[in-house]
């Protein structure tokens, strides 16, 4: 039986201690998740094949990533397929 996900809309990785990173309810029931991350222009800026709610807003050299909607393609080890968008926003308006 597999675990719900729960994917969040958004997170601040701001290093403030709270919701810091992309972290996806239930994932680490699973193995081998691969997470892609692309901008607004279809870029991908961030690529994991063994993702563990790691991202922290950086890009897949290191970059700090604007603030921004990001759209993710994230894959199960069964097949199943997830995606959407997330909010990234490191300060408050």
């Amino acid at each position: 039986e597999s675990k719900a996900l729960i994917i969040p809309t958004g997170y601040s990785p701001n290093a403030d201690g709270t919701n810091d990173a992309f972290v996806i309810e239930g994932l680490l029931e699973y193995s081998n998740v691969s997470l892609e991350i692309f901008n607004r222009w279809g870029n991908r800026v961030y690529v994991s094949s063994d993702y563990k709610n790691d991202w922290n807003g950086s890009g897949g050299n290191g970059e700090i990533l604007a603030d921004d909607i990001y759209y993710f393609i994230l894959k199960l080890d069964d097949g199943t397929a997830f995606n959407g968008y997330v909010a990234l926003k490191r300060k408050a308006s």
